[in-house]
């Protein structure tokens, strides 16, 4: 028997909180959402790193390399991507062929066909649909969030029209890098948020289109699984967009969804914490006849500059280093979270808790962000 083919999704920037399957009640998401509901579910999917070559290592270098194992196992491979940098990354030399798409022009959109996001969807479903004498691995990576905010100004300016004297729509095509503070228009985060609603809006539409394409290959079965690979601020730490390695919720937390061709995990959802570096065996070990995520007591992630984070079930603690300026005997900068309730890390108990603080301070220096803790 054909082994099953195999489609990854990964879009940057894509937080967890803009599916409506993860509580996003803002703005209609359908596609994403009846793709949830024909998939297994990781509530608490957590980035590991937030530096695209960080977590490519983790997704492509792991202990066995995921596109060298399918290769060994009978697997035509296939890059589809928009992001440059990629096919710099730690593995992307052992995919078979890739597909990288030009720049596109710095235009709004008149409507979703002609995106950035469609172009490069419609890549991947030609990569889909073409016939293949053996099994397939088509791994998309989209800029995503990342990527131009070209969608039609009319997805914003749904969500914005309420009573005269609200913002206007974010007419911007590239994607913001701000810092808000005190002084910033209370109004501006709510623009940004309704402007990467419309993006979010757009991929829907893709995400349906790729769908489509996979049921058009009739007989042919595929597993199909779903990600974001890192969050994209949106004013709850005073940043919209960039990098933040201060590795708050936002930037880590992820949509992680895996739809199997023979209807397993269907509408289940699975409350473990698990990270993106668990993708890779688990999708070795469904190809070997068994598919298993490991269940961690911590997921760990590490920044650009020397932050780390750990959250466990009941906390999260990031740790920053020093800038010079703490109190005698401060080598970091602390925040504890309660989890999941302070589901935004907004009300920081690291005082109220130092014995809390100190022993996921010892988990951390015994694993500085090289694993998670296996329960």
């Amino acid at each position: 028997m054909r082994a099953e083919n195999i489609l990854v999704i990964v879009v940057d920037g894509l937080r967890a909180s803009a599916l409506g399957a993860y509580g996003n009640t803002t703005y209609a998401t359908p596609a994403l959402d009846q793709l949830a509901v024909d998939s297994l579910l990781f509530d608490w999917c957590f980035a590991d790193a937030v530096q695209l070559p960080s977590l490519y290592r983790l997704l492509w270098q792991a202990a066995e390399p995921l596109p060298k194992s399918l290769v060994q196992r009978g697997y035509t491979t296939v890059l589809v991507t928009d992001e440059p940098a990629i096919l710099e990354c730690d593995g992307a030399a052992d995919f078979h062929e890739y597909v990288q798409l030009p720049a596109p022009d710095a235009t709004r959109a008149g409507d979703i066909s002609q995106t950035a996001l469609a172009c490069l969807f419609a890549a991947a479903s030609e990569q889909i649909e073409r016939p293949s004498a053996g099994p397939r691995l088509v791994w998309v990576h989209s800029r995503g969030m990342c990527g131009p905010w070209d969608a039609p100004l009319a997805f914003q300016e749904e969500l914005l029209a309420r009573e005269e004297g609200d913002p206007s729509a974010v007419d911007v095509l590239d994607p913001p890098e701000l810092v808000l503070d005190d002084t910033s228009d209370p109004d501006e985060a709510f623009r940004w948020s309704s402007a990467y609603a419309a993006q979010v809006m757009a991929l829907d539409a893709c995400v349906e289109g790729v769908c489509q394409s996979v049921a058009a290959t009739g007989r042919e079965k595929w597993l199909v699984v779903f990600s974001g690979v890192r969050g994209f601020p949106l004013g709850e730490h005073g940043r919209v967009g960039g990098v933040d390695g201060r590795l708050y919720a936002e930037q880590l937390h992820v949509p992680m969804l895996w739809r199997f061709a023979d209807g397993r995990g269907r509408l289940a959802r699975c409350g473990q914490l698990v990270s993106l570096a668990d993708l890779p065996p688990a999708l070795v070990g469904r190809l070997d006849g068994e598919f298993h995520i490991l269940e961690h007591d911590a997921v760990f992630a590490a920044g650009p500059a020397g932050q780390r984070s750990i959250r466990t079930a009941d906390w999260s603690l990031r740790s920053e280093p020093t800038t010079g300026e703490e109190p005698a005997g401060e080598d970091s900068c602390r925040q504890l979270f309660v989890r999941p309730d302070d589901r935004w890390e907004a009300n920081d108990v690291a005082a109220l808790c130092p014995e809390v603080v100190e022993e996921l301070l010892a988990h951390l220096n015994l694993h500085p962000a090289t694993g998670n803790i296996v329960g």
